[in-house]
């Protein structure tokens, strides 16, 4: 019994203390509200944005309704933004929307400037953007970052930008150079058993 009453007790304390601050302090609580709120709906973004994340190889067309989905207003930190940022041009690209808007992206790319995963994948779907704009001067840029950045281990999208580099090379009619990257995005996506790259059309 002597928990639960120590339990009662601090409620009852509590309750005071908020009454108290109510009563001298009122914007205190007023923004001790409004930070609890937001700091709810970050977590409940960050959490929608993870699922999205987990599962955008596999279903990109239900990544990308439950992106549309989101009040972009509740992203209430830059880390927030730039993670919706980056998925969305993902989604997009994975669904075959070939926007021209580099805006999209913007907020992934000013916020992982650092070496990683996330930087090889803003830069890579930076470059699918430029390259949607017949931009192939900027999209080869973006494309080489992200070669640099993705590791060795990562198959799939180290395929996918050489693949993306050899149309750059196609559209300047550099073909020694455009056969180069077919090569070895080819032996990419060997490696990861992904032959259907090939049979979709990608070269």
């Amino acid at each position: 019994a002597f928990l639960p009453v120590c339990f009662l007790y601090l409620i009852y304390s509590l309750s005071l203390f908020v009454q108290e601050i109510m009563k001298t302090k009122p914007y205190l609580f007023l923004l001790f509200l409004i930070l609890t709120v937001f700091s709810c709906s970050n977590r409940d973004a960050a959490k929608m944005l993870n699922d999205i994340e987990s599962y955008m190889q596999e279903r990109p067309d239900s990544a990308l309704a439950e992106i549309r989905s989101i009040d972009t207003t509740c992203l209430n930190t830059r880390e927030l933004r730039a993670k919706y940022s980056l998925l969305h041009a993902m989604a997009l690209d994975k669904n075959y929307i070939n926007t021209t808007d580099i805006r999209i992206i913007e907020p992934a790319l000013s916020y992982y400037t650092h070496h990683g995963r996330r930087r090889m994948l803003t830069h890579f779907y930076a470059g699918r953007i430029h390259e949607n704009e017949q931009d192939y001067a900027d999209a080869l840029i973006f494309y080489n970052d992200a070669l640099e950045n993705a590791s060795e281990q990562d198959y799939l999208y180290r395929g996918l930008i050489n693949s993306y580099i050899a149309n750059v090379y196609h559209h300047a009619y550099s073909f020694s150079e455009e056969l180069q990257y077919k090569e070895i995005a080819l032996g990419y996506f060997e490696k990861l058993g992904e032959r259907h790259y090939i049979e979709l059309g990608i070269f």
